[in-house]
Order: structure tokens, then C-alpha cells, then sequence
């Protein structure tokens, strides 16, 4: 995606984020990736550097920096490359119904899954079978 697009995954899903929400914050920018926030300072300073995407302070809290696409921002965005979206998006419209039904039925019972998986994580990140695993410590 580098050499074909100019810009990462990560940096293009960015992207396509702040130009479906103009002026989102740095912050909400983290949320909706699930990343830490010193990661999408990262990938902002990058988009910055190359010119696709610039923050406007926000007017009613001037510490808060507010994200736009600049017009190559844009380019890059609605550009002609392949992206995954549009093989999806084919994929789709190509299959019959009961083949879509039934992949939506198996996404959600992953989706469920998952939630669940996420509730039993401690606040450390380990699971409970990792904690179990990992070698103790003795007492001295």
C-alpha cells in the first residue's frame, strides 16, 4: 500500500476517518482506531509532514487540536487504487443472499466472542490463562 497509495494502512484508515469526520480531535482519532494515543500522534505528525492532513486549534478549548484533510489528503482518500472496500464491496454484491446471511450471522458470533474474551482480561492485559502461566517469583 506504501509504494501503490503513498501511505500505510494504518495512515490511510486515518485518513479516511478525519475526511469522514472533519475536525475530529486527536483523541477521538485514537478511539475509533483502538490505538494508543502516542501511536496516532505518530501517524498524524507523518500525515502532517507529507502534507494530507493539518490540525486547526478548537475554538472552544484552544489546547484541543482539531483534524482536517488537507486537498491531497483528500486525493489520497478518494484516489482510483484498489482498496480493500471496493474487493468487499464487489465481494458482496456478487454473493446471494443466504451466503450473506449466514457470514453475518458468523461475524456477529465472532464479534460476541471477542467481547466476551476482552471481559475477562485484567487491567495488566493478561488473560487469566497467561497469568497462569507466566513463571512466579519466589519469596526470599
Amino acid at each position: 500500500m506504501l509504494r501503490r497509495m503513498g501511505v500505510t494502512g494504518p495512515q490511510r484508515l486515518a485518513l479516511r476517518l478525519v475526511g469522514r469526520f472533519p475536525g475530529l480531535t486527536a483523541s477521538g482519532l485514537a478511539a475509533l482506531l483502538h490505538l494508543h494515543a502516542s501511536t496516532v500522534s505518530g501517524i498524524m505528525k507523518r500525515l502532517e509532514r507529507r502534507g494530507l492532513m493539518h490540525r486547526t486549534a478548537d475554538p472552544s478549548d484552544r489546547r484541543r487540536a482539531r483534524l482536517m484533510l488537507t486537498a491531497a489528503g483528500l486525493e489520497v482518500v478518494a484516489g482510483p487504487h484498489p482498496t480493500i472496500e471496493g474487493a468487499v464491496r464487489e465481494l458482496i454484491r456478487d454473493r446471494p443472499a443466504e451466503d450473506l446471511d449466514r457470514t453475518r450471522r458468523l461475524l456477529m458470533d465472532l464479534a460476541e466472542r471477542l467481547g466476551s474474551l476482552r471481559a475477562t482480561v485484567s487491567s495488566d492485559g493478561a488473560g487469566p490463562r497467561e497469568r497462569e502461566a507466566r513463571p512466579r517469583r519466589l519469596a526470599r
